[in-house]
């Protein structure tokens, strides 16, 4: 995808969500707990010694759907919304990027190490054609972040994992926050057809130390028995299976882990104004137990970074209003 991205999905978009009809058949936002590993060794259709180790190597997050709202978040957020159609969501996870090429000594061009811990507060308000989700996160760089100890523990264990050599300059310890929101709407045909075949076509604004960025994207599901993806379906039978395409362009001012520390000199790398990524997966529902798994190829990141760079994902979930 070109710069041209952004403007083009912006009106594609724009049209969906005119053309869109409204849905009747989902009331309360359906609440769940999240887990989800990603690793571009989850590239499962190389052979092991052809997936690589690098850049955005590894993410581990775990998240929680509360019924709860904090007061100022919902003034914000949930004005016009029943409690049913309001709720928080609690996640925590752990981020690592590598270079492409390994060395004890960073190499000229190449992205620096850098970990991440952070905690993330979603607050979400949804009607069953629309989901405005405000999110604030506040997170750590360094070593603080245990991604060195992860990593290199881990690498030890496994046999057949190279030894991490560059820790020790990764970006230092630093505080970071990001503040944003994120708009989706859901576009399905009325009747039974929308348990087929669905699109999400979403924008979304952040700014912050972490990331300041402003796009759009979407993604489009095809399957069986297809369920309302944010909101208490009352027509969902026990079981659902799909496959998904989904893409996003963004507008990308400022990265902490290309652009480096914003308190203090670090390694940093000439950034692209444009990030592209798109995704494709399967997914299946048993009664309350999701499991999803997607292949995401993200864009050249960075001038001198490699064209493409693809990880794989696995998320589980565990519903617990469906």
């Amino acid at each position: 995808m070109s710069r041209a991205v952004l403007s083009t999905l912006s009106v594609v978009i724009l049209a969906l969500v005119i053309a869109a009809p409204a849905q009747a058949h989902a009331q309360a936002l359906a609440r769940a707990v999240h887990g989800t590993a990603e690793n571009d060794y989850f590239d499962f259709w190389l052979p092991p010694d052809r997936r690589s180790d690098d850049n955005y190597t590894q993410g581990m997050r775990v998240s929680a759907d509360l019924a709860g709202v904090p007061p100022f978040l919902r003034r914000l957020a949930c004005r016009d919304r029943l409690p049913s159609q309001c709720a928080t969501t609690i996640e925590v996870g752990q981020d690592m990027y590598t270079p492409t090429d390994d060395a004890v000594h960073l190499l000229p061009g190449e992205r620096p190490y850098a970990g991440w811990l952070y905690l993330r507060m979603n607050t979400t308000a949804a009607t069953a054609r629309n989901r405005l989700i405000v999110h604030e996160i506040l997170g750590v760089t360094g070593q603080a972040s245990l991604a060195a100890q992860v990593q290199t523990d881990f690498h030890h264990i496994i046999h057949g994992f190279r030894r991490p050599l560059g820790w020790a300059g990764q970006l230092p310890t630093e505080a970071d926050f990001a503040l944003g929101a994120e708009d989706d709407w859901y576009v399905a045909t009325p009747g039974e057809a929308r348990h087929w075949v669905d699109f999400i076509p979403s924008a979304h604004a952040t700014v912050g130390t972490l990331r300041t960025a402003l796009g759009v994207g979407g993604r489009a599901r095809v399957g069986i028995a297809l369920t309302h993806p944010w909101q208490v379906d009352t027509t969902a039978r026990p079981w659902e299976a799909y496959f998904f395409v989904g893409a996003q362009s963004e507008a990308v001012a400022r990265d902490l882990f290309l652009d480096g520390s914003t308190f203090s000199r670090s390694p940093h790398v000439a950034r692209e104004p444009v990030a592209d990524e798109w995704e494709r997966g399967i997914g299946i529902r048993l009664w309350r137990l999701g499991l999803e798994y997607r292949a995401v190829t993200q864009g050249r990141e960075y001038r001198t970074g490699p064209a493409t760079h693809t990880f794989g994902g696995i998320t589980l979930t565990w519903w617990m209003l469906r």
